[in-house]
């Protein structure tokens, strides 16, 4: 319990921020304190030469943060990246893929552990601590370090994709400006990205035990009520076909559900609070569809778990974000649906694109195609 506690300090410390280099300091600074390691770095893997390159630590020679390189498949970096699997060894020195980098401090350690950051299958860097004794990591700190990089890869993401876009091109390596992803729709946009952040994360709410569970029902119901009626206005105001007002009538039919409600009802009766009872529901009826052989159904688990964290929103009373919207607006975001476009501040004849990174989904391609 104590490692769940610590798993969940680091995530929700790296959560609250969104610059990139206070995000790397966040997590090797929290594992050097929780895992008890005596140094704790972040390696990024540069796309065109396939270089780690050393962007944070806490332990080696901080002088080298963002000069060390290691090349290629070089070291117990590299073949963490080889492998794209941890890599957790002793007797540094003498083992026959150990790299020497001068000045680099790392000679004082003895045992080596890492992981690869893997975000849908794009291997992004390696994720290491170390120890000065001669001991190999018990299975219990691969599994803590495995959990928490596969829990930061979407976040590091992106930071680096905020990174891309907010800093002048001047100050970016040449290779590195570039962000990829799958189309939504055919066409070709200019403009100004603007990254929208989810205001309430279900995965971060712990259980807490229920005041008045009366209430806590009452105050579910009510925030039910609020994203059923944004559902609602929503497929009354934007121009859609009929398969996209279909879907948009199966968002609101999903969170007025029966089943839903009863779920997270019986959970709260249980003796949990509403936030905490709405996770669990959510993901029951979640995994529900993750488990289904058909793709298209597979999908339908993203949708739940976002209509989830909307509910969890209007039951945290949060507000969303007003921005000042540009004219060429680009939205970005790991998961974007229609009801983004009604974001206070924005209007549709706004957005010229949309752009979720990431494998496209069908909500980001009808929207995007209702855009562009």
């Amino acid at each position: 319990m104590n490692r769940l506690s610590s798993l969940r300090q680091i995530i929700l410390a790296v959560n609250q921020v969104d610059d990139l280099d206070e995000v790397l300091q966040l997590i090797v600074s929290g594992l050097c304190v929780e895992m008890k390691v005596d140094a704790s770095s972040i390696y990024f893997l540069e796309k065109v030469s396939k270089d780690q390159v050393l962007m944070e630590s806490r332990g080696l020679n901080e002088d080298l943060v963002g000069r060390l390189r290691i090349p290629k498949n070089e070291g117990l970096v590299g073949l963490v990246h080889i492998n794209c699997e941890p890599v957790n060894a002793r007797n540094l020195l003498k083992h026959p893929n150990f790299y020497s980098v001068a000045n680099s401090g790392e000679e004082q350690f003895k045992s080596f552990l890492g992981v690869p950051l893997v975000y849908r299958a794009e291997v992004l860097g390696t994720l290491v601590v170390q120890r000065k004794n001669n001991r190999v990591f018990p299975e219990s700190d691969v599994a803590f370090l495995t959990t928490l990089a596969a829990q930061l890869s979407a976040k590091i993401m992106l930071c680096q994709m905020q990174t891309v876009v907010t800093r002048p091109l001047a100050s970016l390596p040449l290779p590195q400006y570039f962000i990829t992803g799958e189309a939504g729709s055919p066409g070709v946009a200019i403009g100004t990205g603007v990254f929208l952040r989810d205001q309430a994360s279900l995965e971060l709410i712990p259980d807490r035990l229920v005041e008045n569970r009366g209430d806590a029902i009452a105050q579910f119901d009510a925030a039910v009520d609020i994203v059923a009626m944004e559902y609602e206005n929503l497929a009354q105001s934007l121009t859609l076909n009929e398969e996209e007002k279909a879907l948009v009538d199966v968002y609101g039919m999903i969170t007025r559900s029966e089943e839903l409600r009863n779920s997270t009802a019986s959970v709260i009766e249980q003796g949990n609070w509403a936030p905490g009872a709405l996770r669990v529901a959510i993901n029951q009826y979640a995994q529900t569809f993750e488990l289904m052989e058909d793709e298209y159904l597979r999908e339908r688990a993203k949708d739940i778990r976002d209509i989830g964290n909307r509910i969890l929103s209007a039951l945290l009373k949060e507000e969303t974000e007003k921005l000042d919207y540009p004219h060429d607006t680009i939205l970005i975001g790991e998961s974007i649906s229609p009801i983004d476009r009604k974001r206070p501040g924005i209007t549709p004849c706004q957005i010229q694109a949309v752009a979720s990174y990431g494998v496209a989904t069908h909500r980001s391609r009808w929207l995007s195609g209702s855009v562009i």
